[in-house]
């Protein structure tokens, strides 16, 4: 179990004319580890993170919790000044006027991915949250000019590609890394290194 990872290469060759990033996953042991500790670990190392708790109901725990790392990017969107960037500083695009659902989509094709039978429902993708004031790009005869007291963005989301899925089902910790289909091989081995380390 310890070294396996899924889909193997083979397997992913077959995802590649039709997407652009696949996920892996790697299972191990969850016996010792909890969501709440992984993540403290995760937040020494990582300057962006989140935990998505599996409580569905007050007294019953849900299948999944997640936990995702180092986003490869980001967006915001402020008064209709929106920004893609990685995460290392390095503005991808910069733009005034536009809706930001645009690049919204843009980007969830950029990595559109399959889902693979066998893996948690979450695998990668967008994180963040849409503030009040994104209603005035759906509906521009809305006057939603009050003084911005808290510094919000009207969008900030970042987008996760390396995600630690507890399945409280199995006791198993699902790593995932999502890969690249442009040189599959070397971002496989890239991936196996990853989920070692």
């Amino acid at each position: 179990m310890g070294k396996k990872i899924s889909p193997t290469l083979e397997e992913c060759r077959q995802y590649k004319d039709n997407y652009n990033t696949i996920p892996l996953m790697r299972k191990i042991l969850a016996d010792v580890s909890t969501p709440v500790e992984v993540l403290k670990s995760v937040m020494e190392t990582s300057k962006h993170s989140f935990l998505l708790e599996s409580a569905e109901k007050p007294d019953q725990w849900g299948r999944y919790s997640f936990i995702g790392y180092n986003p490869v990017l980001e967006l915001t969107c402020r008064d209709g000044h929106v920004v893609v960037r990685k995460t290392d500083g390095d503005v991808l695009y910069e733009a005034d006027g536009i809706h930001p659902e645009e690049l919204i989509r843009e980007k969830l094709r950029d990595y559109n991915s399959p889902k693979i039978e066998g893996m948690p429902s979450f695998t990668g993708g967008l994180m963040g949250y849409f503030a009040y004031d994104y209603q005035k790009y759906n509906e521009p005869v809305l006057d939603l000019k009050t003084p911005d007291r808290e510094g919000f963005a009207d969008v900030d989301l970042m987008l996760f590609d390396k995600i630690i899925a507890f399945d409280h089902l199995e006791q198993k910790i699902c790593l995932i890394v999502n890969i690249f289909t442009d040189d599959l091989e070397k971002n496989y081995r890239k991936a196996q290194s990853l989920m070692d380390e």
